[in-house]
């Protein structure tokens, strides 16, 4: 008999590697971020994983606020303050997300973006 803590009931961590590249080529193909985003993304993530061995989970949960995010501001290589905090307000006046999972995805944005 199985036991509900079998591997099985955990997502294996190359299945969310993967599944983190097909967001960002998701996010690419349906045009949420341009090709160089996705790049810059990418090179802050695995800065990430190399200097605080962040796990998979954390990465594809930074990669989906990252897209996100872009869907109210503009491209993040040319945005400037303002915008970035027109696109917080936004952000939480638009979304239904509890106040904890916003705080979470503004701290996200707030490391990538300085």
């Amino acid at each position: 008999m199985s036991r509900i803590a079998d591997l099985n009931f955990y997502a294996i961590s190359s299945q969310i590697a993967n599944a983190t590249q097909d967001k960002l080529l998701d996010a690419v193909s349906s045009k949420k971020i341009t090709p160089s985003e996705r790049a810059l993304i990418i090179e802050y993530i695995s800065e990430l994983c190399a200097t605080k061995e962040i796990t998979n989970q954390r990465a594809h949960a930074i990669a989906s606020a990252l897209i996100l995010f872009r869907e109210n501001m503009p491209d993040y290589y040319k945005c400037s303050t303002p915008e970035i905090f027109v696109a917080i307000d936004q952000y939480r006046t638009t979304t239904n997300h509890s106040d904890s999972y916003q705080r979470m995805n503004l701290v996200i944005l707030k490391r990538f973006t300085l």
